[in-house]
């Protein structure tokens, strides 16, 4: 588990998780535009080319060890979050962005910090503190709510 930051620290991981978030958002509207227009593979391939250009710029100057230093482990780690955060989420967000409306989208995926919330509790062994806990429940009960045309849920939750 790692340990609390101090206050500047801290407040530079708060904003620059928020940037991520509105980043994220944005990226689902325009996915939803792109995507009506452009196959999923091919925009996906276009896109990994441009930001393989952008981060080629950017990797220089970035501190810690280089890829011919890393291990087999880190490389390992490295191509597990490629294939499952980058090909997989991006893959599956765009498919479904075809299948739907960008607001339903952008509802659906604001469940993501109560997944990586419970990820980091499986996967890592990170503890929530009982304050923090409650916390991922509007992001998690937000996929149920209701959306669309009608109010009425989808048949598959009918069901239940």
């Amino acid at each position: 588990m790692t340990e609390p930051a101090a206050f500047p620290h801290r407040l530079t991981a708060m904003l620059s998780l928020t940037g991520a978030m509105v980043l994220t958002g944005a990226n689902v509207v325009l996915g939803k535009v792109i995507v009506a227009e452009l196959p999923v593979y091919v925009f996906m391939v276009f896109r990994f080319l441009v930001s393989s250009a952008a981060l080629s710029a950017l990797v220089g100057r970035e501190e810690g060890p280089k890829l011919s230093q890393m291990g087999g482990r880190h490389l390992c780690d490295l191509t597990v979050m490629a294939l499952f955060g980058m090909i997989g989420f991006t893959a599956l967000m765009f498919e479904g962005l075809k299948r739907t409306s960008a607001s339903d989208a952008g509802i659906v995926t604001a469940t993501l910090p109560a997944v990586v919330a419970l990820m980091g509790l499986a996967v890592r062994r990170e503890r929530a503190c009982r304050r923090r806990r409650p916390s991922g429940l509007p992001s998690a009960g937000s996929s149920w709510l209701p959306c669309g045309p009608s109010a009425a849920p989808p048949a598959s939750l009918a069901t239940f």
